[in-house]
């Protein structure tokens, strides 16, 4: 336009079909972007963002619940060490001298085998 060559006031621009409803929310996800972006990842999935997610401490699961809350255990789930023998082996495990004995153990631990 000849006002626009001529260093006049430029006309107001021409509305979007949203309205200023639409200009504002892109405004404002632009800014989300800008925060958050590609670049910056989601975060860490903590059980705010997810509330279903539980996280655990790394237990193994070795059994299951029933109806009436009893666990029962299962020997196939259990897992089973296989250490080496070590009669003539130069290192020693780090366990303290003054470490009781237990005395009482579970019979599951009688002879070193799981038998429920």
């Amino acid at each position: 336009s000849l006002a626009a060559k001529l260093g006049g006031p430029n006309p107001p621009p021409a509305p979007s079909p949203g309205g200023a409803c639409a200009t504002a929310s892109m405004e404002r996800s632009l800014q989300l972007l800008a925060k958050m972006g590609p670049s910056k990842g989601h975060g860490a999935l903590n059980t705010k963002r997810a509330p279903r997610l539980k996280k655990g401490y790394g237990a193994i699961g070795l059994g299951r619940h029933t109806k009436k809350g009893f666990f029962f255990v299962n020997p196939m789930l259990f897992p089973i060490l296989q250490v080496p023998e070590l009669k003539d082996f130069e290192l020693k495990p780090y366990v303290s001298r003054n470490t009781p004995v237990i005395s009482n153990a579970h019979p599951y631990w009688k002879n070193g085998k799981f038998r429920p």
